[in-house]
């Protein structure tokens, strides 16, 4: 939280505090990874120090590099996923190359020259970075066009919330009442402040699907009030965080100690281990690519997924240490749990999206879920992992990862577990109103999904279905009138005489 206060206070501080935070982290890896082996007296003091320095300098690096994207993307930060994962296949890519060079290298040499010159590289880097938006020109002159941020069906799209609940009732077409409402807006416009007013570089968790990351969980700090917040709402709020919050539990108990598990008791070569890492970076991206295509069908991808997580942690309990089949495997298996967890949290921050709330709202509740994922529910898994492994019986880690899983997906159940009163309609992502049908998946008051906004203007629908000579009417030139008069307006009637006898 503090690197965050003192980037968005300082802007100007991107690239100093970034080559900072470089330079002390690498020399807290550098501490660890340079002791020889012989010290043992000194490995343990080192080993705390070395976590003490990556921790407060070394990770907070992802944000600073985090918020100095999104300032540069300004109103395009939709484009982030774009941008960052060039960064992920970096790391893959690195990950290959290390595992390989490290199968006859026990000395670290090979870690120690890559750490170096990737420092000495982002250190330079970020000295020379300057932090401003971009031109709009250049982000929109690459493949951009086929993902316009504006035609993202993820974005909620709400045009009137600037003029509070008011506008959501006025047509385009009454311009004298639209007119009233910009002249008055001081009185209409919530003009409370919003987190991101103080903090923009949380602009980062108004995407669609944010990053995990302690960017994002920064936001759970915040204290929010809602005026009015339905017990259903809160009942949804509680399970996905504690499905969230035990699948953190498993992903600590799997992931962090499986290349020691893989290397000690299953016997995989060095290689192999690197490709197990090369495929735990690159499915997070694969299961984004994926999501996209499964929304439709998000209850779906959410079970499979669940039990794809589940029979994986079943297969590592019989595979047979030092065969050839195992190699190939364990890799595929690595490619499940990384699909798998990664679609659960898609599917979890896309029921976040389609609750409803207002920003800053989703976007705590968003931290609160990273919180309870990837930092509460890790830690306690990586404790859980350090006592299981004490036993020298690695494959009980996933042995005991089952019960866990198990009470992820019975924490987060279906959309109507739980419910007592069914209701039909819920609040609409346009108008905000509660008359969007959940199964006509139509608005009653706005018309959502159809880009044509429905209107209720019955005066106007009244002067429509007379107009003759303009409109729709444009083709009726002449007006036929009844038999009075003499065809004969704005004149007294004749009195007729009577015929004389």
């Amino acid at each position: 939280m503090i690197w965050i206060r003192l980037i968005d206070r300082h802007p100007h501080l991107h690239g100093v505090l970034t080559g900072l935070l470089t330079a002390i982290g690498t020399l807290g890896i550098l501490l660890v990874l340079s002791i020889p082996p012989l010290w043992t007296v000194f490995i343990l003091p080192a080993a705390i120090v070395s976590c003490v320095l990556d921790g407060l300098f070394f990770q907070p690096i992802e944000v600073v590099i985090d918020s100095a994207i999104v300032k540069i993307l300004g109103e395009y930060k939709i484009l982030y996923g774009h941008e960052r994962k060039w960064g992920k296949y970096t790391s893959a890519l690195m990950t290959l190359a290390i595992a390989y060079f490290l199968k006859d290298d026990h000395d670290f040499d090979t870690l120690i020259v890559i750490l170096l010159v990737g420092s000495v590289a982002l250190f330079l880097l970020s000295l020379s970075t300057n932090v401003q938006s971009a031109d709009p020109t250049l982000l929109l002159g690459r493949q951009v066009q086929q993902q316009q941020p504006l035609l993202n069906s993820e974005i909620v799209y709400r045009p009137y919330h600037l003029f509070g609940e008011h506008l959501s009732h006025i047509s385009e077409e009454d311009a004298s009442m639209l007119q009233r409402m910009t002249t008055t807006h001081s009185k209409l416009i919530d003009t409370t402040s919003s987190i991101t007013d103080e903090y923009p570089s949380f602009e980062l968790a108004r995407l669609p699907y944010p990053p995990i990351s302690c960017f994002i969980v920064s936001l759970s700090f915040f204290y929010y009030t809602e005026q009015e917040e339905e017990e259903e709402e809160k009942r949804k709020e509680k399970g996905i965080l504690y499905c969230l919050f035990f699948l953190g539990i498993v992903f600590g108990m799997t992931q962090p100690f499986m290349y020691l598990v893989l290397y000690d008791t299953f016997k995989v070569s060095m290689p192999i281990i690197g490709l197990v890492g090369f495929m735990s970076i690159m499915s997070p991206l694969l299961a984004d690519h994926l999501f996209t295509h499964l929304q439709c069908w998000i209850k779906m991808t959410t079970v499979l997924s669940f039990l794809g997580l589940l029979l994986s942690c079943l297969a590592f309990m019989f595979l047979i240490p030092d065969t050839i089949s195992t190699q190939i495997i364990v890799v595929l298996l690595q490619l499940c749990q990384g699909l798998s967890f990664q679609l659960i949290w898609l599917s979890a921050i896309h029921q976040v999206n389609t609750m409803l709330f207002t920003d800053d709202k989703r976007m705590v509740l968003k931290g609160s879920m990273s919180m309870a994922y990837n930092y509460l529910g890790f830690a306690m898994g990586m404790m859980a992992s350090s006592y299981l492994l004490s036993n020298q019986v690695y494959t009980s880690i996933y042995q005991y990862s089952i019960p866990f899983t198990l009470a992820s997906a019975l924490t987060k159940g279906t959309s109507s577990f739980g419910k007592r009163h069914t209701k039909s309609h819920t609040l609409c992502r346009r108008c905000g109103n509660r008359a969007f049908h959940k199964q006509k998946k139509t608005c009653a008051q706005c018309g959502y999904p159809a880009a044509k906004i429905r209107s209720f203007n019955w005066s106007e629908k009244g002067k429509r279905r007379k107009t003759t000579g303009t409109g729709r009417m444009a083709h009726l030139k002449e007006v036929h009138r009844r038999f009075k008069n003499g065809f004969r307006e704005g004149s007294q009637a004749k009195k007729q005489v009577a015929a004389s006898a």
